[in-house]
């Protein structure tokens, strides 16, 4: 090869160094300024020599490839803190720990907008949105595609899968797919072209709590559309066993019995709910107490005093009731009001 194609040859491998260079440095310092890659080089003080095509001596970093690994993500488990982040939403920039407060939290992604499997299930949990408010949880969705195409497609929604009712929780605007990242939203193929294309397996839901600890998540291909319900069923047997100590059984649904952990005796536990009845000594069931569960959802951490209209449902049994709060009325008064209703 002659030195002039030499020289060109360098010129372009240099270019394409710069460019990988400059994608890497500028999604890690999205995500924490102290992860750039200029300031690792800095801090590690790794870093090497080359010439330009005009001979004069540039210092960079010594790694050139850059790549998302996979061991660099956050290892989401449960019971782990939720990774924070800041990002823009429908409803304006967040930071989202403080988005979550002192509320439980779902958090559900999707690949992009105005895919049709995607656009049933942000109507479903749209529909069912009062009743996660009513058990202190906030809805967020996800999709890798900007603010403006989410608004159109929230039109859609509307117009097709929400049951005449108002969509009116945020989209995160996830185009350059640094919470999927954060979040390991993505299967094994969909990881290596993270950065560019549709990741179709941005299909996840994480239920999590005003502690911002991940109680529960889940990941669905993309060809199966998720159960809303479940995720409903899910957030009620969380929210009764941290009120009540109790386990819940396969398929459980309120008003159904629940178990008695092997940590507590059957004595304590005949003290605390009342008639237990023993399948095995492991395998023991009590009556789902609706009163002590919805009273210690209502007076428990998660509870917020600020609301202004308050309703409670109680269902036990396919037996439902319904009490309703009016701005300005103490808790003391709730809570006798509660009383009254669900009977002391």
């Amino acid at each position: 090869m002659s030195t002039g194609n030499h020289a060109m040859a360098r010129a372009h491998a240099y270019k394409q160094e710069d460019i990988c260079l400059t994608l890497a440095n500028s999604f890690f310092n999205s995500i924490d300024p102290e992860m750039s890659v200029l300031t690792l080089a800095r801090k590690t003080l790794l870093t090497s020599a080359r010439r330009s095509r005009s001979g004069a001596r540039i210092v960079v970093p010594a790694v050139r490839h850059f790549a998302f690994n996979a061991a660099d993500q956050p290892r989401i488990r449960i019971g782990s803190t939720a990774p924070n982040f800041k990002a823009l939403t429908t409803d304006g920039e967040i930071d989202f720990h403080e988005f979550v407060g002192d509320s439980w939290t779902i958090l559900f992604s999707h690949p992009a907008d105005f895919t049709p499997v995607c656009t049933t299930e942000l109507g479903a949990f749209a529909a069912l949105q009062e009743e996660f408010t009513k058990r202190n949880a906030k809805l967020i969705g996800l999709s890798a595609d900007g603010l403006e195409s989410h608004g159109e497609w929230v039109k859609d929604i509307e117009e097709t899968s929400t049951s005449g009712k108002k969509f009116d929780f945020p989209i995160i605007a996830d185009k350059d797919r640094n919470v999927a990242f954060l979040y390991d939203m993505v299967d094994e193929e969909g990881f290596k072209n993270i950065n560019s294309g549709m990741a179709m397996t941005i299909r996840n839901v994480f239920i999590i709590d005003p502690k911002k600890k991940v109680r529960l998540f889940l990941v669905y291909p993309a060809s199966t559309g998720r159960n809303t319900a479940e995720v409903l069923r899910v957030l009620d047997a969380l929210q009764l066993a941290d009120g009540q100590g109790i386990a819940t059984p396969v398929d459980w649904v309120p008003g159904k019995d629940v178990i008695v952990p092997v940590s507590v005796s059957t004595s304590d536990a005949a003290k605390k709910f009342g008639e237990v009845r023993e399948v095995k000594p492991y395998l023991r069931f009590v009556k789902h107490n609706v009163k002590s569960s919805v009273l210690s959802l209502f007076g428990g951490p998660s509870y917020s005093s600020s609301s202004n209209y308050t309703t409670f449902a109680l269902i036990a049994a396919g037996v439902g009731a319904a009490l309703v709060g009016s701005e300005g009325l103490s808790k003391d008064s709730r809570v006798a009001d509660l009383e009254n209703v669900v009977g002391k």
